[in-house]
């Protein structure tokens, strides 16, 4: 089953309303039907990281509660609202704000500076680039980057 694109964009712009509220980011969305219902999926996290499993409840019912009082999907769905998670891909600058201080593995699209991957502490993330340090520091331009991940240690 399909659901409309006027339905998932409404049900969209609420979410993004009640994040908005709560000061969290809208990192994934998306509506699919499964086992006979339709599921909500909204991977959400703070601007800075660090959301936890009592954070997605609370936002679980917010959205569940809307999407149930507007009756949108009839009486049968599914609302997930789920975490980044700790090895989840970094590819904007929001992504490496939410690492700032922390060890991260970079693959470059091209070598840069003669190196195609680089790891090392994230310093700081600007506009354009990220400096990682790694026994000196290193500023690698944003529009190098391929995708990058947080070093799990």
């Amino acid at each position: 089953m399909i659901i409309e694109k006027e339905t998932e964009e409404r049900i969209k712009r609420k979410v993004l309303e009640i994040l908005t509220r709560e000061n969290i980011d809208l990192i994934e969305f998306k509506i699919f039907y499964r086992e006979g219902s339709f599921c909500v999926r909204a991977m959400v996290d703070f601007p800075e990281g660090g959301i936890t499993l009592d954070d997605c409840a609370h936002l679980n019912r917010l959205i569940f509660s809307y999407i149930d009082k507007e009756e949108i999907l009839g009486e049968d769905f599914v609302v997930e609202v789920i975490s980044p998670g700790i090895d989840r891909k970094l590819k904007e600058r929001r992504d490496f704000l939410r690492v700032l201080g922390k060890n991260i593995k970079i693959w470059l699209k091209s070598p840069y500076k003669g190196k195609s991957y680089y790891e090392g502490l994230l310093k700081s993330v600007g506009e354009e680039e990220i400096i990682i340090e790694k026994g000196e520091l290193f500023s690698i331009p944003f529009s190098l980057i391929n995708f990058a991940k947080q070093k799990i240690e």
